[in-house]
């Protein structure tokens, strides 16, 4: 009986380690690992955040969140910010989920029309895709998170279109607030830092996809070609899952999710400005929180009695 309640023990052990392996990216309560529990008082951070939020004279919006507890520092709560390439996140989000009920196969080829072909200088059409091309639309998904590619995220958007009900798509089945915004470029969305991040959140705990396509956007997102702002604030051997915005001269941004050792945690960066004045911000931004949380002392939980 003791050998068979053992052999038990160690199996679980096993599975729950062969479990996490197999998922890096994702939540490790979600293998009912002890996240340790461990508190960084963030009082600190959060006011020399605010400070030199403020001192940059610009419209922004942050959110940082401490993974293992929820503890989290806000600013700009009330901006509202183009959130321009971010909202690829959730267009492949759907691509998934649409996959998940059967309805799209992500393998299948399709084949590029004249409408999908973005020739914009900076992001229009990494692949120099034509129309009459073929691709898959895994890999048009992939493309469109890791080189921002305006032309594979259209590819992936026709794909999904009327295919998933309205409660089932990414943005309205989470906690997000958006708003529709409109120039002579057309209309675009809106969204402040901290609803933003419930993209990552979710992602990140698993709560809209299964593990294995939350996983796999997780990965393709830590392969962003894009290494200035939060990846270059922070040091080359902690992996960074990112995802950044640009909208013209108007709106620059970076969420994602920094890997620190046993310290996980969300950075989500929006600045109206040009982008190499939200370049220089944001590195500057992610170097404080990432200095601050490396070196933080931490605080086991009590248990209660």
């Amino acid at each position: 009986m003791a050998l068979s309640i053992l052999l038990g023990v160690l199996y679980y052990q096993s599975s729950t380690k062969n479990e996490s392996t197999k998922y890096p990216h994702l939540a490790k309560r979600l293998f009912l690992e002890d996240p340790n529990d461990v508190l960084i008082n963030l009082e600190p951070l959060r006011q020399n955040v605010r400070k030199y939020l403020t001192d940059t004279g610009l419209t922004y919006s942050f959110y940082f969140e401490y993974l293992f507890t929820g503890s989290n520092i806000r600013a700009g709560d009330s901006n509202k910010l183009v959130g321009a390439s971010l909202m690829k996140i959730p267009v492949v989000m759907d691509l998934y989920k649409a996959a998940e009920q059967n309805k799209i196969d992500i393998n299948k080829k399709v084949t590029v029309d004249k409408e999908s072909v973005n020739n914009d200088t900076e992001f229009g059409n990494q692949q120099h895709l034509k129309p009459g091309d073929q691709i898959s639309l895994r890999d048009a998904a992939r493309i469109a998170l890791t080189e921002s590619d305006n032309t594979a995220a259209y590819i992936v958007f026709q794909a999904t279109q009327h295919l998933l009900a309205p409660e089932d798509q990414a943005i309205n089945n989470l906690d997000v607030e958006t708003q529709i915004g409109e120039s002579d470029k057309g209309k675009y969305a809106l969204i402040g830092a901290r609803s933003y991040s419930s993209f990552l959140k979710c992602l990140y705990y698993s709560c809209f996809l299964s593990r294995d396509h939350s996983e796999q956007i997780l990965s393709d997102l830590s392969k962003t070609t894009d290494t200035t702002r939060i990846r270059a604030g922070v040091s080359k051997d902690t992996e960074v899952i990112h995802k950044i915005g640009s909208f013209s001269n108007v709106t620059q941004s970076d969420c994602g999710i920094v890997y620190l050792t046993n310290r996980r945690y969300i950075l989500c960066i929006m600045l109206d400005t040009d982008a190499q004045t939200a370049n220089k911000h944001i590195q500057k931004i992610a170097e404080m929180t990432n200095d601050y949380v490396a070196k933080a002392n931490l605080t086991t939980r009590q248990p209660n009695n």
